[in-house]
């Protein structure tokens, strides 16, 4: 189950929806306040995939990217990528990975108060549907406060080509449900 954030935070669930029979990849950014109202939402399509570690990093770096120039305080990522959030708050190696937790790392730094947690892919419902969708869509598209429409009244340039990588499955499921 999702839970709100503290009063006056703000919470961004971030999911990856992978389709293999189009090797396409839906990346979505979904931010809620206090009360549990929709604020913003952000999501792009990838083509070909990616290792879904790397496209729940990739995510990520873009949720903190985008939101910093919303606001940078008292924000509370949420990931149902233990890895990413493990590697997050650990030593890092030498690979792609890693590279974009740095740029996530160096990109937390711009925010006053912040977390990155890790969450059940259960409490993750909304940020998880709207990837799915997000892989039907060929363009990026973003949602702002109660909007249901694309701010700019069109869609964007379409998510430039991601080498392959090796097709992964990764567990996210609560082991509780």
């Amino acid at each position: 189950m999702w839970l709100k954030p503290p009063e006056d935070w703000i919470k961004m669930n971030t999911d990856v929806a992978c389709d293999f029979r189009t090797n396409t990849m839906g990346l979505r950014c979904v931010a809620r306040d206090e009360f549990s109202n929709f604020q913003r939402a952000r999501g792009t399509v990838m083509y070909p995939s990616v290792q879904p570690r790397i496209a729940e990093a990739l995510i990520l770096r873009e949720a903190l990217s985008w939101i910093k120039q919303w606001r940078t305080t008292k924000c509370i990522f949420e990931s149902d990528s233990k890895q990413l959030v493990d590697a997050l708050n650990g030593s890092q190696a030498n690979s792609y990975f890693n590279t974009v937790v740095s740029d996530c790392i160096e990109l937390i730094k711009h925010f006053d108060e912040v977390l990155v947690i890790f969450t059940y892919r259960s409490a993750n419902n909304v940020a998880h549907v709207l990837s799915r969708v997000v892989c039907s869509m060929s363009y990026y598209k973003q949602l702002l406060d109660d909007s249901l429409e694309d701010p700019i009244g069109r869609p964007a340039v379409e998510a430039p080509p991601v080498s392959s990588g090796e097709d992964e499955e990764l567990s996210n499921e609560d082991p509780q449900a």
